[in-house]
């Protein structure tokens, strides 16, 4: 249905304006969302089955909840009650061989990475893509909004939406090791150019899942860490990152240069107590002293 991993955002390229946004509109889920038919039978298998993680969320916790797999009876409701839904439709809507399933359109590379081996795991993952559904929305909006959207800063960003998402979803976040969104996942994709396989991809935003759900990321510390810092180092190296970084800071100079002028002594006096000590230890670096 999409561009292989490997191939998705072979446009972005050093040195270029970078135009991805289509891309991220055009992936097998982001289709796979346009074209599925949300049925009230699909609805209240989804509802369910937030249902009955929600119930293991508050008996277990979420790092037990991450170990565990729904039996189909959680889902389906117990034998005889006038409201369980039949087993027959749960494998008609969720099967493997499901032509409108989630998973049936995504690459085989991606599939293989995530752990949904049965019906009510391929429900979960087209629940956790509905629930996240208006996190995606919200990030590709602010993208779409900036002058020159960067990959680098989508990656980040992407990883900062997933986290709200899980923040706010813990149970469907944690079910199956706090595997992430396959939204978030191909996103990821494409905004690294190629540079992440599709278990690499998982392995970061099940991590970011993690430190969410267990409330060790905390967005008022240091940005994202290890998560971050893994994140850039495998799809930004330093020869890529080089160029964006000295025109994003020559355009931010342009800025800063236009306001220098309109401020007080005072205001001047602010800025350069912050600049010269940053731009001081960049030099040192490009030019130790001997």
């Amino acid at each position: 249905m999409s561009a292989s991993p490997a191939s998705i955002g072979v446009r972005l390229v050093k040195g270029e304006t970078i135009f991805f946004i289509e891309e991220l509109r055009q992936t097998a889920t982001t289709q796979w969302c346009r074209s599925a038919h949300r049925s009230d039978n699909r609805a209240r298998f989804y509802g369910r089955l937030d249902a009955a993680l929600e119930r293991r969320l508050r008996d277990a916790g979420p790092e037990s909840l991450a170990c565990q797999r729904l039996r189909q009876r959680e889902v389906l409701g117990p034998k005889g009650d006038p409201s369980s839904l039949p087993k027959s439709t749960l494998n008609d809507l969720f099967g493997q061989s499901a032509a409108d399933s989630l998973l049936f359109g995504i690459q085989r590379e991606l599939r293989a990475a995530l752990p949904y081996y049965d019906d009510v795991g391929r429900c979960s993952a087209e629940l956790g893509v509905w629930t996240y559904a208006p996190y995606r929305d919200e990030w590709l909006t602010e993208l779409t909004h900036l002058e020159e959207p960067r990959p680098r800063h989508a990656a980040t960003a992407l990883v900062w939406a997933v986290a709200d998402w899980a923040r706010h979803h813990h149970a469907v976040a944690a079910h199956l090791g706090f595997t992430p969104p396959v939204t978030a996942v191909e996103d990821l994709l494409v905004v690294s150019r190629g540079r992440l396989d599709a278990v690499t991809a998982v392995g970061l935003l099940t991590r970011v899942n993690r430190l969410a759900v267990t409330g060790e990321l905390d967005r008022g510390g240091q940005v994202l860490g290890p998560v971050h810092d893994d994140l850039m180092s495998l799809a930004f190296d330093v020869v890529d990152l080089l160029p964006v970084v000295v025109d994003e800071l020559r355009a931010d100079l342009d800025v800063l240069l236009r306001i220098a002028g309109k401020l007080n002594p005072a205001g001047r006096g602010q800025v350069a107590e912050v600049l010269v000590p940053a731009f001081a230890e960049v030099m040192e670096v490009l030019f130790p002293t001997p």
